[in-house]
């Protein structure tokens, strides 16, 4: 987007495409997410056990199209090329000048901290760099799609704003 030269105002939609979900890739049966316990306890008896080994293969995989279609078949090449012609170029483009080998360490420390509360002091330890910088970086994941805030929810409004939020790696 940052190449074009006019206004793609009302003649352009952008779509933010997450990975594949489980329910996409095994080809269950679609719908909007629900808390009906009528309707949870009805797809429950239809899902089948799923057993430990092939609850990891379908972690380690992930949801990436190119290796849940068999297209590649090494998910440690295809990641770490990913993270090294997307990421990297795409960082390089939005921040300037950064350090290879810091923003490995630091999207590893990343990825080992998803779910948690964010901690940009930690991360910025892990990494050897300053919480600005962590900060910073953060940001430039999120706008990749490479994480998404996931913020907490209260019926206060205010406690919503003030909590600390946890962060979901979408890809890694």
């Amino acid at each position: 987007m940052g190449g074009v030269k006019e206004s793609l105002a009302g003649r352009v939609a952008l779509l933010h495409l997450s990975p594949l979900s489980q329910q996409e890739i095994y080809g269950g049966q679609s719908g909007v997410f629900t808390l009906d316990l009528n309707w949870l306890s009805i797809r429950q008896n239809e899902i089948k056990p799923v057993f430990t080994p092939q609850l990891f293969d379908r972690i380690f995989l992930g949801g990436m199209l190119a290796l849940v279609s068999k297209k590649y078949e090494d998910r440690n090449i295809f990641y770490s090329s990913y993270i090294s012609t997307y990421l990297e170029r795409d960082v390089r483009y939005l921040s300037g000048t950064i350090d290879s080998l810091k923003f490995l360490n630091f999207i590893t420390a990343v990825v080992a901290r998803t779910s948690q509360m964010i901690n940009y002091k930690g991360i910025a330890d892990d990494c050897d760099i300053d919480q600005t910088t962590a900060k910073s970086w953060l940001r430039i994941l999120e706008t990749l799609g490479v994480i998404f805030y996931l913020h907490p929810y209260s019926n206060n409004v205010l406690k919503r704003t003030v909590k600390t939020p946890k962060f979901v790696c979408m890809c890694m």
